[in-house]
C-alpha cells in the first residue's frame, strides 16, 4: 500500500505574499503623501486667495473685494430694494505725514485709520482700503439719517486718534462723501460718493451730501 504523496512547497508563494505586503505599504504611503500634498496646495491657495482680497497693511478688505461686494449689493437693491449707503473715506494730510515723519509713520496712521473704522461698523458691513489714503464701506440696510449719524460717528472717533511720532503726537483727520445705494448702477453710486467726499476734502466742511 503507497504512502499519500505529499504537495510539492512552493517556494515562490512566501515571495508573492512579501511583494504584496510591501505593495500595499507602498499604496497606503502615496495615498498618505497625496493627501498632504492636497491639503497643503488647499491652504496654499486659501491663502491666495485671501491675499487676492485683502489689504496687507491694514487687514481689510481691497478694491477688488469692495467692487464684488459694491456690485452685489447694487444688483440686490435693483431686483429686491431696500437701501444701503457707500461711504468714500480720505485721510486728511498723509503726504504731509509721509514727508515730516517718514513713511512708517504713514502706515501707522493708515492703520489706526482702519482699525476706528472698523469699530465704528457692524460685522455685516464692509470696508476696505481702495487707494494709498483712501478707504470706503458699504453700509448694509441702513436709512439716510443712520448713515448720516454713523458718518458723523466715524469722524469724532478719528478725530479723536492720535499716534505717537518723534516730534510728539499727531492728530488725525478724514474727509467723508457718501451716496445712498437704492437705484442705479455700482459705478454711479461710487462716483457720487467720490465727488461728495472730494467736494467735502476742498470745502473743509464735516459732510457733504449728494442729492
Amino acid at each position: 500500500m503507497s504512502k499519500p504523496s505529499r504537495r510539492a512547497a512552493n517556494p515562490a508563494a512566501p515571495s508573492r505574499v512579501k511583494r504584496c505586503v510591501a505593495a500595499s505599504a507602498l499604496k497606503s504611503v502615496r495615498e498618505r503623501l497625496l493627501e498632504r500634498s492636497l491639503r497643503q496646495a488647499e491652504r496654499q491657495l486659501q491663502s491666495l486667495r485671501s491675499l487676492a482680497y485683502h489689504d496687507e497693511l491694514c487687514g481689510i478688505y481691497n478694491r477688488r473685494a469692495f467692487n464684488d461686494e459694491l456690485q452685489r449689493v447694487t444688483d440686490m437693491a435693483q431686483r429686491y430694494g431696500g437701501e444701503a449707503a457707500i461711504v468714500m473715506i480720505d485721510v486728511d494730510n498723509l503726504k504731509t505725514i509721509n514727508d515730516r515723519h517718514g513713511h512708517a509713520v504713514g502706515d501707522i496712521a493708515l492703520v489706526a485709520v482702519a482699525q476706528v473704522l472698523k469699530s465704528s461698523i457692524r460685522s455685516s458691513d464692509v470696508l476696505a482700503r481702495i487707494g494709498g489714503d483712501e478707504f470706503a464701506i458699504i453700509l448694509h440696510h441702513i436709512d439716510e439719517a443712520s448713515a448720516q449719524t454713523k458718518i458723523t460717528d466715524m469722524r469724532e472717533r478719528v478725530a479723536a486718534t492720535q499716534i505717537n511720532t518723534t516730534a510728539g503726537k499727531l492728530a488725525l483727520a478724514i474727509s467723508v462723501g457718501h451716496s445712498m445705494i437704492s437705484v442705479g448702477l455700482a459705478e454711479e453710486a461710487m462716483r457720487y460718493a467720490d465727488h461728495a467726499m472730494y467736494r467735502n476734502k476742498r470745502a473743509g466742511r464735516t459732510i457733504y451730501q449728494h442729492t
